[in-house]
């Protein structure tokens, strides 16, 4: 069983799934027979521009663009509670505030849905040498309402990131 089959074993083709920030490579593609709506930072030809070094065929139309504060509050109130499933793969590492992210993941799924989230492994890529994130900091970028990274949190990446030999960026 391959990382898409096991992340997704528990959903069927026709559950109805949210699927935040897939850039170029959804898990539950609408093209493969999913009913999935995609939320993302900018529009498909957006991404075919951002996303031109790499393999664009598998970029979806993307039905709403994200552009800031709670994913929830962007997805029309019809919809809130309507989803079997909330997934991102490789988003919530991303996130300036993980607890307003989980609760818009609460908000749209419903009672008895599930949230998938797909993390990267911190051994195996360029956030190996940084401490990780606390409870102390998801609490705080909650209770700050953060929608930007702190310049604390930037200038820890650039001083604790690590490249792969060969590698010419993270």
């Amino acid at each position: 069983m391959d990382r898409t089959q096991r992340l997704l074993r528990s959903l069927g083709k026709e559950a109805r799934v949210i699927e935040i920030g897939p850039s170029f490579s959804p898990l539950a593609p609408k093209r493969d027979g999913w009913n999935t709506f995609v939320v993302d930072h900018a529009s498909r030809e957006e991404l075919l521009a951002k996303y031109a070094d790499q393999d664009t065929a598998q970029i979806e139309e993307v039905d709403l663009v994200w552009h800031g504060g709670s994913i929830a509050d962007a997805v029309p109130a019809d919809q809130h509670g309507t989803y079997d499933a909330f997934i991102a793969s490789h988003v919530i590492e991303h996130t300036t505030d993980v607890v307003t992210f989980l609760q818009a993941a609460q908000t749209l799924i419903k009672p008895d849905g599930i949230v998938i989230l797909a993390v990267p492994d911190k051994r195996k890529c360029f956030d190996f040498f940084r401490h990780p994130s606390s409870t102390a900091d998801a609490i705080a970028a909650f209770r700050e309402r953060r929608v930007r990274h702190t310049a604390r949190t930037h200038l820890d990446y650039a001083l604790n990131m690590a490249l792969k030999p060969g590698d010419a960026g993270a």
